[in-house]
């Protein structure tokens, strides 16, 4: 299982991955970001672009992955380390492995995804043909808190403007309960 982790470096490239979720944010699209690490330098910095570039593989994850690879020359990327603001989903765990990425540090882990914790330690197995060295959640207060509201409330807003109810509005919205406080 993953580990929770903190250390001032990992804050650091964390606060770059935040960076990088505002600018899917403002694109209108879910708000993740990520980076890509090689000996304490970022190489690579993306955001979720599916939206944008009307391509549902277009995770930040992926992206990063992609540009990563490119300025490297090379497919495999074993001495990097990826910081994301949030639990990569399979198909991202799945270019994650194939990349061959050493260490993903993510800053947000949603809760509704327990039984995604299994399929997640698939990618630490050693038996397989390359696993991840470490896969762990960021263990800071403020950064993890903001993580997880950027995607909360991006899509707590979303909904709202879905259903045509003013963003202000705190109530209950196809069953479930509007706002937080």
């Amino acid at each position: 299982m993953h580990t929770n982790y903190s250390s001032d470096v990992d804050v650091f490239f964390m606060t770059q991955a935040i960076q990088e979720a505002y600018k899917a944010l403002k694109m209108k699209e879910i708000p993740i970001g990520a980076v890509i690490v090689n000996a304490h330098n970022i190489i690579a910095k993306n955001f979720n672009q599916c939206i944008n570039k009307a391509d549902p593989t277009a995770h930040a994850e992926i992206m990063v992955i992609r540009q990563a690879a490119k300025i490297l020359n090379n497919y495999r990327l074993n001495s990097c380390s990826m910081y994301i603001t949030a639990k990569p989903c399979i198909m991202c765990m799945g270019a994650i492995t194939n990349a061959r990425l050493k260490r993903v540090i993510f800053g947000s882990c949603n809760s509704k995804l327990i039984a995604y914790d299994s399929l997640l330690q698939l990618a630490l197995k050693k038996q397989f043909n390359y696993c991840v060295n470490e896969i762990k959640l960021l263990q800071n207060n403020e950064i993890s808190l903001l993580c997880s509201n950027l995607i909360k409330d991006f899509l707590i807003t979303k909904r709202k403007r879905r259903v045509g109810v003013p963003i202000g509005f705190d109530g209950i919205i196809n069953g479930e309960i509007a706002g937080r406080r």
